[in-house]
């Protein structure tokens, strides 16, 4: 029995500390979670934005592709060569609608 009062002992000296501890990381964790919110509520029209532009961009250039492979595709080009000219225009499209977003 010495030892469970001891331990009733111990726990009953600590408790107020322990819930002061816990009190204040409480409120830190939720300002942290009023900060993130605040920063998202911020960065959203700018983000929802730069996902348009960029699925725009990206609509655009798959067209561009398509006319580009029937247009290679008639031409006395190397089929090689024209692979390569595709894919090529494909990246430097890709890059370039990426640079817009940002």
């Amino acid at each position: 029995m010495e030892i469970t009062e001891a331990v009733t002992e111990i726990i009953q000296e600590t408790a107020p500390e322990l819930g002061e501890v816990i009190s204040g990381e409480a409120e830190h964790v939720g300002s942290v979670f009023t900060g993130l919110l605040e920063y998202v509520s911020k960065i959203l029209p700018s983000l929802a934005s730069a996902l348009l532009v960029f699925g725009i961009g990206i609509l655009l250039s798959k067209f561009f592709l398509k006319f580009l492979a029937k247009t290679l595709e008639k031409s006395k080009l190397d089929k090689t060569a024209a692979g390569f000219l595709h894919s090529l225009i494909r990246v430097v499209l890709y890059i370039l609608v990426t640079v817009i977003m940002l």
